[in-house]
């Protein structure tokens, strides 16, 4: 970008701090700063004012992993020009932020035209009425749940802000029910799966349905046949481990596994956790199942 004549702002943030042996620190980071590229190192708002632009841009740097320092304290705004601030940093969303606070009325009363925040790994708007305020987010998705990552954002000044997110990542996340509602058909399920992905994508599968002693599904054995179609997957096991009649009386109740299942059954009818006691009589079972030439 700099050889391209955009200039260029940065802060530093919590994973990569402006402490001893930051990358800031290094000769790579200080040939950009020849270049033209601005490094905000105060831990307070300090001013970077671009002529040509006809802008001020305000950042703090982040020395710390955790603080209870918000990043705009201490803000002054010169009103000469549009102002930008550049800060990293939690916003009282639903809950008073625990590191690095930032107040939605600090960023009402603070006189920006436009906050860049960094923070979260996806773009959500959190301005107020009278300031826009954005966390971009990174510009590829780094997991399953990030489905609001790989964008960037287009931000014009005027006598409105206008904020416009542009898809740049090459990665998206899928999200996936698959209903397992007799045998689970692994082949069938990874040719559903080949027709929703591709090698770029995160996919966050839920599989659901009712299960014996030998439908359930095998999560390492689809993980790795998952491999070779997507980037990532991510597999929540939702079925419900159910014995048949038949399968039950199998297990008398005198033996060591019949006891196991019926008191684990017992406590399935008034456990507040229905699925840990579904994955201990799953886990049970596996272990304590006899072997024969059946199994």
């Amino acid at each position: 970008m700099l050889g391209a004549g955009v200039k260029v702002a940065l802060i530093p943030g919590n994973h990569d701090r402006l402490e001893t042996g930051s990358i800031f620190a290094t000769d790579a980071f200080a040939k950009l700063e020849e270049q033209g590229l601005h490094i905000f190192r105060e831990h307070k708002p300090t001013l970077k004012t671009f002529p040509e632009l006809g802008i001020n841009v305000y950042g703090t740097a982040t020395k710390d992993r955790v603080t209870k320092v918000s990043p705009l304290a201490e803000l002054s705004v010169d009103k000469s020009l549009p102002a930008i601030g550049v800060f990293h940093g939690s916003v009282d969303l639903m809950a008073k932020p625990e590191n690095s606070p930032i107040y939605k009325q600090n960023i009402e009363d603070s006189g920006l035209a436009y906050v860049a925040l960094g923070d979260w790994h996806s773009s959500l708007n959190v301005g107020t009425v009278k300031t826009k305020a954005w966390y971009c987010g990174s510009p590829e998705v780094l997991q399953a749940d990030q489905t609001g990552a790989g964008s960037i954002l287009k931000v014009e000044l005027g006598e409105t802000v206008s904020v416009e997110p542009i898809r740049i990542g090459h990665r998206s996340v899928h999200t996936e029910k698959y209903s397992i509602n007799s045998e689970l058909n692994t082949a069938e399920l990874i040719t559903h799966i080949n027709t929703k992905v591709n090698k770029h994508d995160f996919l966050d599968l839920t599989l659901e349905g009712n299960v014996g002693l030998d439908n359930a599904p095998d999560i390492d054995a689809i993980k790795t046949l998952l491999a070779d179609i997507c980037f990532y997957a991510k597999i929540s096991d939702k079925t419900e481990f159910q014995l048949s009649d038949s399968e039950l009386a199998s297990f008398p109740a005198d033996t060591i596994i019949g006891r196991y299942i019926r008191l684990v059954q017992e406590y399935k009818q008034t456990s507040s956790d229905p699925d840990l006691a579904d994955d201990a009589l799953r886990l049970g079972v596996s272990m304590l199942r006899p072997i024969t030439d059946d199994h």
